[in-house]
């Protein structure tokens, strides 16, 4: 067997063991307020519900690990990981912990107009630029919004975004409607932007599980 791999195993097997004895678990997330932030004592909406639900089935605390989402991809892909709300590139390859029966919309961002912010088909809005959270590798996102002929430019947050489509610096902003920046601003200036009508995906809430911090999870399991 190769030494790389050898020294993967044998980190993996480091870190289980030391996770087995933890009291607490990580769990990562990028600056995405109201969901998840760094700016609120509480840490954000999913935050608040994933402590409310470890309360009712595990005997562990919730320490957030927000970091700057091209770090947290790479987090990720490197495997050093227990929870998360970012997604791993493959998702499917992950357990899910489902915290609400409700999914969040994603959309665009863009400077009020007159007209209803629709597509039928992505490629409508073929030529124009889209703000969207720094990466490091393309997902299922990137592609889908390359083959469509936007161009991506990568922002530090939503709200770095927000403020370059108020420039016009970009044409649109990848985000949810829900947006702790623009709820912070006067209504006049909130009235300067525009939500999509049209969806462009819908993603649940809930955290992704690392295969290797199963065991922490089960051992910590409360008695129902």
């Amino acid at each position: 067997m190769p030494i790389a791999r050898l020294l993967m195993l044998f980190s993996y097997f480091v870190i289980s063991i030391s996770q087995l004895h933890a009291k607490s678990i990580d769990v990562i997330a990028v600056e995405f307020p109201p969901f998840t932030t760094t700016h609120e004592p509480d840490n954000g909406i999913n935050f608040v519900q994933l402590r409310d639900y470890f309360k009712e089935q595990y005997q562990l605390t919730i320490q957030p690990q927000i970091l700057p989402s091209a770090r947290a991809q790479q987090t990720i892909a490197e495997g050093d990981w227990c929870l998360s709300f970012y997604p791993p590139a493959d998702p499917k390859a992950y357990s899910f912990i489902k915290l609400s029966p409700e999914k969040v919309n994603l959309g665009f961002y863009r400077v009020k107009q007159d007209a209803p912010f629709l597509w039928s088909d992505l490629t409508e809005l073929k030529g124009q630029s889209v703000a969207v959270l720094r990466y490091r590798q393309k997902g299922m996102l990137h592609n889908l919004l390359t083959q469509a002929g936007l161009t991506i430019v990568p922002v530090s947050s939503i709200e770095q975004g927000l403020k370059m489509l108020s420039y016009e610096r970009v044409d649109l902003v990848f985000s949810s409607q829900k947006n702790a920046y623009l709820d912070s601003l006067p209504l006049a200036e909130q009235a300067q932007f525009q939500f999509s009508d049209s969806s462009l995906l819908e993603a649940d809430v809930g955290v992704f599980v690392n295969p290797k911090c199963q065991p922490l999870l089960d051992a910590a399991k409360l008695q129902q």
